[in-house]
């Protein structure tokens, strides 16, 4: 055999074992690494405020892939004056050895959340889902984008088919850009508000902006309440550029924008569109306080063809018929958010 036909038969082989090789390196160094950082980290802060716990860990994938596996997965959250928790049975990160970074993570079996709020009040909210998928994109060391999708949704307090929530940095402004949908959810009485048990769809888009106050948030550096107030003190803003409700028999559009206050309350001021199937509809005596203001007002705006606005003064909502300055309803307080 001739030097030339040897090395068409054995170059093509070096270059596979040349690159597997380099796999099972790649994939030590990503796997080890992560693995490390998993057993140094378990029981400890992984991020200001942010606590991570679980009982083992697997890691698997050789080559190409690296795959974790986390056993009774919990993360809890804490800032000076609330906190919150979440624990899952079976928790899984897939990430590849190469190309962009990127990683997708699944979760199993009941999904607890459990929260305190600023006046010290307990809750908590359990619910198994057909399946929970998200993913996380990393841009020079941050993250650039989150996409969360939960298909299937079992609990006493909401059932539904499919909720999904996307935010990412805007690649042509300033401003961090959410997208959150729901679809089918069926709501425990103490959800209804008084306008019923089906909310049919729900679609929430808008946009944070400046994004710069979110940097060290996204980088890991920092708390979120102390982000939020780096982001209220640089004249930050919620514009919400879309919010469609089909509750019921009620059809509710709503956009404004929205700021914290020194107080950490909601200040801002939205235009509102309601559509009532049920002309005839009253809310009973347990519906909330804004869903019997927003009926009163309805009848009020159906005998001419205005929408309804509402204006957020440190945290108290008051509705009225746009330009009517005689016909307001208080519709109930939004306690601080931090």
């Amino acid at each position: 055999m001739r030097y030339s036909s040897r090395l068409f038969l054995y170059a093509p082989l070096l270059v596979l074992a040349v690159l597997a090789v380099a796999a099972g390196l790649r994939w030590q160094s990503v796997a080890g690494g992560l693995e490390k950082w998993l057993q140094q980290h378990n029981g400890h802060e992984i991020a200001p405020g942010v606590t991570l716990h679980f009982a083992s860990e697997t890691v698997s994938g050789f080559p190409f892939n690296v795959d974790v596996l986390l056993k009774y997965l919990s993360i809890r959250v804490k800032t000076e004056h609330t906190s919150a928790s979440w624990h899952t049975d079976a928790f899984a990160l897939h990430e590849l050895t190469f190309g962009r970074s990127q990683q997708i993570y699944e979760a199993a079996g009941a999904q607890t959340f459990s929260w305190t709020d600023v006046e010290g009040s307990a809750h908590h909210f359990v619910f198994v889902p057909g399946s929970l998928q998200a993913s996380a994109i990393l841009s020079q060391g941050r993250l650039a984008r989150f996409d969360l999708d939960v298909n299937g949704i079992g609990s006493k307090d909401i059932s539904g088919a499919r909720a999904q929530l996307h935010f990412r940095k805007a690649p042509d402004r300033d401003a961090i850009e959410f997208v959150a949908v729901a679809d089918h959810l069926h709501l425990s009485p103490a959800l209804q508000a008084g306008f019923g048990a089906d909310l049919h769809h729900v679609a929430i888009a808008g946009k944070f902006s400046p994004s710069t106050a979110f940097i060290p948030l996204f980088e890991g550096q920092e708390a979120w309440d102390r982000t939020a107030e780096a982001w209220r003190n640089n004249r930050g803003v919620l514009n919400l550029a879309e919010l469609n409700m089909d509750w019921d028999h009620m059809q509710i559009r709503a956009r404004g924008d929205i700021h914290l206050n020194g107080k950490h309350r909601l200040d801002g001021t939205a235009n509102l569109h309601i559509e009532d199937s049920r002309n005839t509809y009253t809310p009973d005596v347990s519906a909330g306080r804004f869903a019997q203001a927003l009926v009163r007002l309805r009848k009020v705006a159906r005998e001419e063809p205005r929408e309804i606005s509402a204006n957020i003064t440190s945290g108290v909502i008051n509705l009225r018929v746009t330009n009517s300055q005689q016909i307001i309803e208080s519709a109930g307080t939004i306690e601080p958010i931090y």
